[in-house]
């Protein structure tokens, strides 16, 4: 068997073969260590989150909003992480019965963007532990085919309301919005609650908040303020 030369671009990626080799790393022994996330701290370093220029907030106002943005970065990498992935894949085809070596450092490529996307999901499941979610009236049609942690339907087994089948026909609704909420909660696996017909009826089960319809607000209000007080306290881990 004739043993071909290796080209410059061939070396380039050996080396990336031997940095793969050399630094190997796993999500849970080198970078999540049985820790979770402190609420009372900033999820990002001040100089990137840049909250001091809103100056208008209070500090614990821009503690949450830096958590929003952790999240939001979290979720926004895992999604690029995707189509690069995606992509090396696709530039892979192109070495299957040609240069081994360039094959194999796309693989060991590729091999990373999916812990990266693994990383990524981690850390938004770490975010999202524990904290409340809210919809009142036609907000609960957000819920519609929304999973859980578990891969299950987020309302599966739980007690919900939203705007009922006979609110909606009474404002002459049925036959314009795309599908019902009360139908959609219940097809998901929901055990839907309702009250009186515009009379407030709000309901808790968990960490899921909803509200029946527009007079429900208050009530959904006061029931999330409720469930994010213990929230205040922080979340920590092993340091």
């Amino acid at each position: 068997m004739q043993v071909m030369p290796l080209t410059a671009t061939t070396e380039r990626y050996a080396r990336c073969i031997q940095a793969s080799k050399r630094i190997r790393w796993e999500i849970d022994r080198d970078v999540i260590k049985g820790r979770k996330l402190d609420f009372g701290t900033t999820f990002l370093p001040d100089g990137l989150a840049r909250m001091g220029a809103l100056e208008f907030l209070t500090g614990d106002e821009r503690r949450f909003a830096s958590q929003i943005q952790g999240r939001t970065y979290a979720n926004m990498f895992g999604l690029v992480e995707r189509f690069i992935a995606a992509k090396v894949l696709e530039v892979s085809r192109e070495h299957w019965f040609g240069d081994q070596v360039a094959l194999e450092a796309l693989v060991r490529f590729t091999d990373e963007e999916l812990k990266h996307q693994e990383l990524f999901r981690r850390i938004e499941r770490l975010a999202a532990a524990g904290k409340p979610v809210a919809a009142v009236c036609h907000g609960p049609a957000a819920f519609r085919r929304a999973k859980g942690a578990d891969g299950a339907p987020l309302v599966k087994g739980k007690t919900v309301t939203g705007f009922s089948n006979s609110e909606e026909a009474a404002v002459g609704l049925t036959g314009v919005v795309p599908f019902s909420v009360e139908d959609a909660l219940k097809a998901d696996g929901g055990r839907y609650s309702r009250g009186e017909d515009w009379a407030s009826h709000a309901v808790v089960d968990g960490n899921l908040i909803t509200g029946q319809n527009p007079a429900s607000s208050e009530a959904t209000a006061k029931a999330l303020l409720e469930a994010l007080a213990p929230l205040e306290t922080g979340l920590t881990g092993r340091r």
